[in-house]
């Protein structure tokens, strides 16, 4: 009897060890999948942060002008920024009617086009308009010594800019008379946002 109870007790101390280290295994293990926890935690907030930002930028709004002079500009002189006072569209509001500034709203990639009318004048004569992004040239057209008929030229431009970069259309180049013509879409100012 002696023997069956101590048989028992070994046995019954045998389960109390396999117990313990069971609980330790566990513990070991729980730390471990804690951690793992943590940092699949870490890794779905940063995975739900560039989604928002990502539908951010592609649900932002759309950035679209078009402006035209309302009166022909005689004899602008160099240097001058045109400001085309008619809006036709100002979607987000970048463009300023009374500066003649484009104001980036947001990074991206936009496109600007510019159309200048000149009409016939005698004489030797030129008037160079200057597409401007932060007060570099981006592109140009050139408007000279037509003397039989309005002469209508179109430059268009892609660029990359970033939040607060500045487009405009500058005068340069003149010479003699000249008049830049306004009205009924004959020299208008237009850009958008393409993304």
């Amino acid at each position: 009897m002696k023997m069956k109870l101590f048989s028992n007790l070994l046995i019954w101390a045998s389960c109390l060890l396999c117990v313990a280290s069971l609980e330790e295994r566990l513990l070991v293990s729980d730390t471990a999948l804690q951690s793992e926890i943590q940092e699949l935690r870490t890794k779905v907030s940063a995975l739900e942060s560039k989604v928002a930002s990502l539908e951010s930028k592609s649900t932002s709004s759309p950035v679209v002008f078009m402006s035209q002079l309302s009166q022909t500009l005689v004899n602008p002189a160099n240097g001058h920024i045109v400001a085309f006072d008619t809006v036709i569209t100002n979607v987000g509001h970048a463009y300023s009617s009374v500066t003649g500034v484009f104001r980036a709203p947001v990074d991206g990639n936009y496109m600007f086009s510019m159309i200048g009318t000149v009409k016939p004048e005698p004489g030797d004569h030129s008037l160079h308009l200057l597409l401007k992004r932060n007060g570099n040239t981006i592109g140009y057209i050139f408007l000279d010594s037509n003397h039989d008929y309005y002469l209508k030229r179109t430059e268009v431009a892609a660029v990359s800019l970033t939040s607060g970069d500045e487009v405009f259309v500058q005068v340069d180049a003149v010479h003699g008379t000249h008049s830049l013509v306004g009205c009924c879409f004959h020299t208008h100012f237009s850009g958008f946002l393409i993304r």
